[in-house]
C-alpha cells in the first residue's frame, strides 16, 4: 500500500515536472520567434556601418537572450528538482519503519541536496563567466566598428 502511494506521488511529481518543462520550452520557442523577427528587421539595414552596428546589437540581444534562458531554465529545473526530491525524501522519511532507515534516508538526502546545490551553483557561475568573456569579445568588436569610442 505504501509503495503504491509512493509510486503515485513520484508519478505526479514527474508529471508536474514535465508540465513545467513544457511551459519553459514554450517560452523559449516564443523568445526564439521574437529573435527571428528582430533578425528580419536587422536584415533591412543597407549601409556597411549600419549593418555592423545592427550585427553588434543582434549579438547583444542573442547574448542577453541566451544568458536569460540559461538562468531562467536553470531556476525552473532547480525548482522542479527541489519539489520532486523534497516530496520523495519526505515520503521516504515518513514511511521509514526504523531509525536506521530514516537516518540513511536523511544522510542520502543531505548528500543529494549538497550535490544539487553545487551543480546549479556551477551552472550559474559558468553562465556568468561566459557572459563576462562575451562582454570582452563584444567590447573589442565594438571598438573595431567605432574606433573613436573608448
Amino acid at each position: 500500500m505504501n509503495e503504491m502511494i509512493t509510486a503515485t506521488i513520484i508519478a505526479l511529481a514527474a508529471l508536474a515536472s514535465t508540465l513545467i518543462l513544457a511551459w519553459t520550452l514554450t517560452e523559449l520557442h516564443h523568445s526564439h520567434r521574437q529573435l527571428r523577427r528582430f533578425l528580419a528587421r536587422l536584415a533591412q539595414s543597407s549601409s556597411r556601418i549600419r549593418k555592423e552596428q545592427a550585427d553588434y546589437q543582434e549579438l547583444r540581444h542573442k547574448k542577453k537572450l541566451l544568458e536569460d534562458s540559461v538562468n531562467s531554465g536553470a531556476t525552473a529545473v532547480e525548482t522542479i528538482h527541489r519539489i520532486v526530491t523534497s516530496s520523495t525524501f519526505g515520503m521516504l522519511d515518513r514511511l521509514a519503519t526504523s531509525d536506521t532507515f530514516r537516518g540513511n534516508v536523511r544522510q542520502i538526502r543531505s548528500v543529494h541536496d549538497e550535490t544539487s546545490r553545487t551543480f546549479y551553483r556551477s551552472l550559474r557561475s559558468t553562465n556568468k563567466t561566459l557572459h563576462a568573456l562575451t562582454n570582452l569579445v563584444m567590447a573589442s568588436r565594438r571598438r573595431r566598428i567605432n574606433p573613436d569610442e573608448r
